[in-house]
Formats: C-alpha cells, sequence, structure tokens
C-alpha cells in the first residue's frame, strides 16, 4: 500500500523524525500528531473529508489520551483503519490488550526500520486482500456445514464461524456479536435438549448460507420432531414469562424469519441485511 496515508502519533521528537523519515523514504504520505487528542481531531478531520487515513501508528503512554484510548475510538469511527500499536513495556498484556481492542500489529520501541516496514506491509496486504474481498461480495455466497454430536461444548464455536464469515461479507459487526450467540445458542440446545435428547449418537446438523442480502441458517437433529401448532407466538404477551416460550422470543428478535418443518426437526432461522422489522 505505497502512497498510504499515515498518521503518526507520537510525544517524542526523536522518534516522530525517524518514522517520518523512514515511512517518507517508502512513499508513504506521513501526518504527525504530538499527543492522542491531537491526533483524533486530524483522524475525524480526515473521514469528514472524505481521505480517510489508511494507517495509524500511535504510541501507548502519552500525555492526555493513552495510544490503547485512541485505538479504541478510531476504531470505532473506521474499523478497517489499519492500526498498529508502539510500546516501550516489556509487559505482553499490554499488547494482548491493543490487539483485543482492534490492533493489526505491535511493535516494540525502539524498533528497527527493518521491522516496521515488514509490519506495516503485512498489514497493508491484509488490507488490500479485504478490499478485493468486498468487490467480489455482491457475487459471493458463503457456505458452513457442520456436524456435531449432542453436546452443549460445541456451540460456542459456531457462533463464531457464522460471524467471521458474515463480517467478511460486510455485516455489522456489532450487530452479530448482539443477535447471532444468542440465537445460535437457543437453537442448538433445543436440538440438543429437545430433539435429541442429549443422545451422542445422534447429530445436530447445521447449515448456513451467507450472501449480501441475507444470512440462512438451518438447524436439523435426529430427533422425533414434534407438533409444530404447540409453539407458543413468540409475540403474544401472554408467553413472555413461559419458559417454553422464551427461546423462540429471543430468536424472533435476532432474526426475521423463524420456520419449522412438518415433522418439527428442522428450523429455519434467516436475518436480512436491512431487516423487514426496520422499514416501514
Amino acid at each position: 500500500m505505497k502512497n498510504a496515508q499515515v498518521l503518526i502519533v507520537e510525544d517524542s521528537k526523536t522518534m516522530q523524525q525517524f518514522l517520518r523519515n523512514l515511512l517518507e523514504s517508502e512513499h508513504y504520505h506521513v501526518v504527525l500528531a504530538n499527543d492522542g487528542e491531537t491526533g483524533l481531531e486530524l483522524f475525524q478531520q480526515g473521514i469528514v473529508a472524505g481521505k480517510p487515513f489508511d494507517i495509524v501508528m500511535t504510541d501507548v503512554v502519552m500525555p492526555g489520551m493513552s495510544g490503547l484510548d485512541l485505538l479504541g475510538k478510531v476504531k470505532a469511527l473506521n474499523r478497517d483503519t489499519i492500526v498498529v500499536v508502539l510500546t516501550s513495556d516489556a509487559n505482553v498484556e499490554t499488547a494482548i490488550e491493543a490487539l483485543n481492542l482492534g490492533a493489526n500489529n505491535f511493535l516494540h520501541k525502539p524498533p528497527n526500520s527493518e521491522e516496521i516496514l515488514n509490519v506495516l506491509w503485512r498489514a497493508a496486504k491484509q488490507r488490500e486482500i479485504f478490499l478485493e474481498n468486498e468487490e467480489l461480495n455482491p457475487f459471493t455466497e458463503r457456505t458452513i456445514h457442520i456436524e456435531i454430536p449432542s453436546q452443549l461444548k460445541f456451540i460456542k464455536g459456531i457462533s463464531h464461524n457464522i460471524i467471521a464469515d458474515a463480517k467478511l461479507m460486510g455485516y455489522d459487526e456489532v450487530d452479530l456479536y448482539d443477535k447471532i450467540p444468542v440465537t445460535i445458542d437457543e437453537a442448538v440446545t433445543n436440538a440438543i435438549k429437545h430433539g435429541n435428547k442429549f443422545q451422542e449418537d445422534k447429530k445436530v446438523y447445521i447449515d448456513i448460507q451467507i450472501n449480501t442480502e441475507r444470512i440462512k441458517i438451518v438447524v436439523a437433529d435426529e430427533g422425533a420432531g414434534f407438533d409444530v401448532t404447540s409453539v407458543p407466538d413468540p409475540t403474544d404477551p401472554m408467553n413472555f414469562l413461559k419458559p417454553s416460550g422464551r427461546g423462540i422470543l429471543f430468536m424472533s428478535i435476532g432474526m426475521d424469519e423463524i420456520r419449522y418443518n412438518q415433522k418439527g426437526n428442522v428450523l429455519t432461522l434467516i436475518k436480512y441485511r436491512i431487516s423487514p422489522k426496520k422499514v416501514e
């Protein structure tokens, strides 16, 4: 990503000049900020002008706003910006915290030139691949097929797979984490508990299809099924406090469509990118 716009947020003039000279020699466009508040202001100005920074390099310990606080605000404004954290702290927990907040990488100070350029090159390459995927998204449908024994411990991993692929298709990450885990937990738990009766020789099958318009999740068990007409209406206030209807209520909040097959052992869940619930 040569010619990329780089914002360096660093209170050390010596480190500022070192980074500027290095990156400009590699044809990066560099802007400097002495502290987190100034860096955030410059970053916001770039977004308003329609020219967001491609890369932010920030020190962790600075007067006023810390680099980790800046990292969180930058990712909230534009999750696609590459953020590299500079830290003189030898404590690995600082690096882990930065990565958990969305940093693409971190460098220990004082970093050497080769290491800096290598980290930026790898981060930029990942960004380019992401943008190429975005261009293909309208013509892509991602499919996932999962078969698990009737054990509850496998449920969490299902949500992780769905969210990872849906993010690549451009779905909102916050919305995904709000809706997918609780829906999958209810749907697959019901299949294991009520469908397969916890019989580990019976499997639960989860098929997911994700395109730019909707996420479709089909959960099937090997149980005898049930009378679909006995499913309580989740929108009826009389059913809100009934334990038997609570799972259906949770899924109806997270999904736009819920359907059972006639036998009652296959559940289809659909979430649209633009929810009909929000369209008046």
